[in-house]
């Protein structure tokens, strides 16, 4: 792949809020604020967050970084990639002390570097030192923005008061919000979050890959809600598989794939039933380690219940394919089972054999 390669040797400094900077926030916001919405929905990291990140970063959309690398993150290339390049002094020394060259991420297009940026904080690699952040609502952006601060992800003391003075001067709170339509900021009338915020810190190491979508996500009706860090509704009266995709901007066959037994396409699913709109997660993270199952639930449920991948389930109790486990046995979560310890369960060929025993009656209740 050919790369980009520009040698700058000016830094920019980040600018302080002015009238003239206010005409181009405006400007950065109504091209951007729909890009930002739609990786809030698919990630949930907050829009106001990432707008102003973006805004901070790129220098109000001006840097060269941004202008020519379509970079408005300041992502670095790291060791793996092989895309695109730009070059220019930030932060980098060579061996004698020399300030040198920093290599960056260079992208075709704006909206790859907001997916980009979502993608680096959701990586594997970065899952110790971001992975709590997702445990914030969307709406928290003071706790996302203390929380990018304390994960290591600027050096700058102030950078967390800078997030926030953006998002509050700029009123980039209100298109934290994933119901169905977001007004122009002047016509919202939303209360500004509490400033009292705290994070939970939780230490995870299960961080899965994820469905790129770069077209903004529509908004539905319903409100989104998150388990186990994966965006979920609970469905309406009338609700289709095919309805839900469609509302949601997602296909029928992904949809299929997060929610492993949802159904056919056009099947009416019953009220208040979980449907998820990313992939679940291959263990729980939240503080259960354990399920006791009770009477109606199944393997299925019980990973919808908890926003793990079914396959997964199976895995960590060492169940077959197919099997469910009988009621009031515990199901791990997170952990593996130990060997010999797994739950007690009916395989699928004795689940079908005692469905069979109601088909016909009881021989022992014939007359002579």
């Amino acid at each position: 792949m050919q790369k980009l390669v520009v040698l700058v040797f000016t830094c920019y400094t980040i600018m302080s809020i002015s009238p003239s900077s206010s005409s181009l926030a405006d400007a950065y916001i109504s091209s951007y604020k729909d890009i930002a919405m739609s990786e809030m929905q698919r990630s949930g990291i907050p829009a106001s967050i990432k707008l102003a990140q973006g805004l901070m970063e790129s220098d109000w959309g001006r840097s060269d970084l941004a202008t020519i690398g379509n970079n408005h993150f300041g992502i670095k290339c790291g060791s793996s990639w092989n895309g695109p390049t730009y070059y220019k002094e930030d932060d980098d020394y060579d061996q004698n002390g020399k300030l040198k060259q920093s290599c960056f991420r260079a992208y075709a297009n704006v909206a790859e570097s907001y997916i980009a940026h979502t993608e680096f904080l959701r990586k594997p690699r970065s899952s110790k030192r971001y992975d709590f952040l997702f445990y914030l609502l969307p709406t928290d952006y003071r706790g996302w923005a203390k929380g990018l601060s304390r994960a290591g992800y600027a050096t700058d003391p102030k950078y967390p008061e800078k997030l926030i003075n953006i998002i509050e001067k700029f009123e980039l709170y209100k298109f934290d919000t994933l119901n169905e339509e977001v007004p122009e900021r002047q016509l919202v009338t939303q209360e500004k979050p509490s400033k009292e915020e705290d994070i939970k810190e939780v230490d995870d190491n299960a961080i899965v890959e994820t469905t790129l979508n770069i077209e903004p996500i529509k908004k539905s009706l319903e409100s989104v809600e998150y388990i186990n860090r994966v965006p979920m509704i609970l469905t309406q009266s009338g609700d289709t598989p095919q309805s839900i995709a469609r509302r949601h901007g997602i296909s029928y066959t992904n949809l299929k794939e997060f929610n492993e037994e949802i159904g056919m396409r056009n099947e009416i699913l019953e009220r208040g039933t979980i449907v998820y709109l990313d992939r679940k997660k291959r263990r729980y993270n939240g503080d259960e380690e354990q399920h006791k199952v009770e009477e109606g639930e199944t393997m299925y449920t019980i990973s919808q219940l908890y926003g793990i991948k079914m396959h997964n389930l199976y895995v960590k109790n060492r169940l077959p394919k197919g099997a469910q486990p009988l009621v009031g046995q515990k199901l791990n979560l997170g952990r593996m089972v130990m060997v010999g310890k797994r739950p007690k369960f009916m395989t699928r060929e004795e689940l079908v054999s005692e469905d069979e025993l109601y088909l016909f009656e009881d021989p022992s209740l014939e007359s002579n």
